[in-house]
């Protein structure tokens, strides 16, 4: 066995000056800071997914969303919905919005799901956000995302965790 180096070199070679080890220590908190800062300043909006049926009653247009019972309880009257339909793909023509005007109250069972209904008034005329005006016909499906909050990523994963620890108190 033949040793390449002294006792000296390899002392020198094996430790890591101190100033580096504390200013990589520094800069990784300082990141994981900001990440944290960043997820509890920027927030980012709720959104619920459903379908929606645009009918016609009493020379009004109205659409009935059919809403997930889970999701229900998170939706209020005048929350913003904004309506595409499925036979338009990338609707380069523009979105539907109206606001939500009633919410049953009663939730409704089918093939082993449970499912509550939000109302919506549309305006007689059915122009999208940029100006185009959608031909209403006997009945238009189409997909419907109501915007409930706007909530900041660590609030998204407290709020579970603090639902837990009320629960078992």
């Amino acid at each position: 066995y033949i040793e390449l180096r002294s006792e000296k070199v390899r002392n020198i070679i094996g430790q890591i000056p101190p100033r580096i080890i504390r200013s990589g220590i520094s800069i990784i908190f300082l990141v994981i800071c900001i990440l944290l800062f960043g997820t509890y300043v920027f927030e980012y909006p709720y959104i619920v997914k459903s379908q929606i049926i645009i009918t016609e009653e009493n020379n009004n247009l109205s659409g009935i969303i059919k809403i997930p019972a889970n999701e229900i309880c998170k939706l209020k009257s005048g929350q913003e919905v904004i309506i595409n339909f499925d036979n338009i793909l990338n609707m380069n023509n523009g979105l539907l919005v109206s606001k939500i005007d009633s919410i049953s109250t009663i939730i409704k069972f089918e093939n082993e799901e449970a499912f509550g209904y939000a109302r919506i008034k549309i305006n007689d005329t059915l122009i999208t956000n940029k100006g185009y005006q959608i031909k209403f016909t006997n009945e238009i499906t189409g997909n419907a995302q109501i915007i409930t909050e706007k909530i900041s990523f660590f609030d998204r994963i407290i709020r579970p965790i603090k639902q837990l620890l009320l629960k078992e108190n």
